[in-house]
């Protein structure tokens, strides 16, 4: 649907707010306003996640926290590319590309700068938005046995919007801190993949020490990871695929891009994991051979049905097979050998 044409209020009107393609990234809005309830949810979420940090940008300046004013500079970074908030964007670009500590040094200018920007740049999308049809929410094409991706991001606005974009092909989780990323794969049922944000600690406190780059690393070899940032560095591309990142895509992604990158990551996965299962899955097949008299191919069979029933993976019931075979030839042996002797004394 078209966008509101404010160049035209504007000539009519001096007064009138400024035109929406200086604040508002219109052609890429043009590709959400055919999803209007999606367009909706992302605003509502960049609205109520981005309405603190105005005042807590101007604390951290205040106490001259550089770290965690650039964090804040970088959560609204994305949140602002999310819903194409190209004005808000610059300005913080403006800020994080000054040298570490002129930001604390500029203290109360740099936080009314961003509040300005970001009065105007929800006033634009609120016009936006005014303009959407009303239309019911789409019913979950999601399979029952869709894969589990755990999205961590501190940003409600792109988890919103990944949401919109990944809710019918995966199980979602989601975590806006290392900590909490970490426990949910340390869990028992860990998620078949990550998208991991670089950038965390907008909020303060000892959940936000665990950095994206700290997952990726103390994950590697055990889950893929697939990093979702707005750094466009070339070193910490480097850093983060030498960490263990299967994947390294930039803010906001494009959606087919998203989705294609996350199914190419989660088929490697897949791949490499019957590479490591086969040794283990010919052994317990040589058993029940053995053990019962069975072909090759039926064998096979026996265990993918015994998988199927438990809704457990084949390797996870080969391993059983396995395990009780080697209990009952140690017990076999054990038993085989004569037991120790009393001695005369009673001792």
């Amino acid at each position: 649907m078209p966008l509101p044409d404010a160049a035209a209020d504007a000539a009519r009107d001096p007064n009138a707010p400024p035109a929406l393609e200086t604040v508002l990234d219109l052609p890429y809005l043009h590709t959400l306003t055919g999803q209007p309830q999606q367009l909706r949810g992302v605003v509502q979420a960049f609205v109520a996640s981005s309405e603190p940090v105005p005042r807590r940008l101007a604390q951290a300046l205040a106490a001259r926290d550089d770290r965690h004013a650039r964090d804040l500079l970088h959560e609204l970074y994305g949140a602002a590319e999310t819903v194409g908030a190209r004005a808000l964007r610059a300005t913080c670009q403006q800020l994080l590309d000054r040298a570490p500590g002129a930001a604390g040094r500029a203290g109360a200018s740099a936080a009314e700068t961003v509040a300005a920007a970001l009065h105007q740049t929800r006033a634009a999308l609120a016009r936006v938005v005014a303009g959407l049809p009303s239309a019911p929410e789409p019913a979950s094409r999601r399979p029952a046995a869709a894969p589990t991706l755990l999205i961590l991001d501190d940003s409600p606005t792109l988890r919103e919007r990944l949401r919109q974009v990944l809710a019918d092909d995966y199980r979602l989780v989601e975590a806006d801190s290392g900590r909490a990323a970490l426990a949910a794969c340390a869990g028992d049922n860990p998620p078949d993949l990550l998208l991991v944000d670089l950038n965390l600690g907008a909020a303060p406190g000892p959940d936000h020490e665990v950095s994206g780059l700290d997952v990726i690393r103390q994950l590697h070899g055990a889950l893929p990871c697939v990093v979702l940032t707005v750094d466009r560095s070339p070193a910490t591309r480097r850093t983060a695929l030498q960490a263990g990142a299967w994947a390294y895509l930039l803010k906001p992604p494009e959606p087919e891009t998203l989705r294609a990158t996350l199914e190419a990551t989660l088929a490697r996965a897949r791949d490499i994991a019957r590479a490591a299962s086969q040794p283990v899955i010919d052994l317990a097949t040589g058993i029940l051979m053995a053990n019962h008299h069975l072909s090759e191919d039926d064998a096979r069979r026996l265990l993918k049905t015994l998988a199927s029933a438990e809704r457990r993976a084949v390797r996870d019931v080969a391993e059983r097979v396995v395990s009780a075979q080697r209990f009952q030839s140690q017990l076999a042996q054990l038993a085989g050998r004569k037991p120790p002797t009393p001695s005369s004394d009673g001792a």
